[in-house]
């Protein structure tokens, strides 16, 4: 069984209205996907569907952590996050996507598939730059062995830039106060 087929929702049968739907997903779910981006997660997706004649509107609200790599000291952490994003789809010949977050899908389906927009909310979220947040003290939570490593490696570099300074631009110096 494809563990990505519970994600799918059959609006088919549906009444016109608001429905609501609950989806856990978690370390299988990022299995599914060729990503690097997120190691695995454990999260809960509330997905309400407002369904209309001639159009899905979908709100999604996200919530739980994910697992990401930090890029100070290259230890994992549960980063948490929050998504809160909305997704229109629209009836129309064939499929197609029209914008990012609008779809055009055949007036002859009658389930969707929300797994790969899952996936992308939860990629997208995910900060450039990650690292371990800082404890009640202001103090970084990284490995502190490598925070060491790392100081050691920034204050040799320094000693290295003021050893093959010229000397020359030292007098523009006086001129910055």
């Amino acid at each position: 069984m494809d563990k990505l087929k519970k994600f799918e929702i059959a609006f088919g049968g549906l009444s016109y209205g608001i429905h609501q739907f609950d989806f856990d997903v978690d370390n299988s779910f990022f299995e599914r996907f060729e990503n690097e981006i997120i190691q695995g997660g454990n999260l809960h997706a509330k997905v309400t569907l407002t369904k209309q004649s001639q159009i899905l509107k979908f709100d999604f609200d996200i919530r739980g952590t994910i697992h990401v790599e930090c890029d100070r000291c290259c230890d994992e952490f549960e980063l948490p996050v929050l998504i809160n994003e909305q997704m229109l789809v629209k009836f129309g010949d064939e499929a197609k996507e029209e914008d990012i977050d609008v779809f055009v899908i055949p007036v002859s389906e009658t389930h969707i598939n929300i797994a790969q927009q899952l996936y992308e909310y939860i990629a997208v979220s995910k900060p450039m730059h990650v690292v371990h947040p800082d404890n009640a003290k202001g103090e970084s939570t990284c490995n502190p062995e490598i925070l060491k490593k790392l100081n050691h490696i920034n204050d040799e570099t320094k000693e290295i830039k003021e050893k093959t300074a010229d000397q020359r631009w030292d007098v523009l110096k006086y001129f910055k106060n």
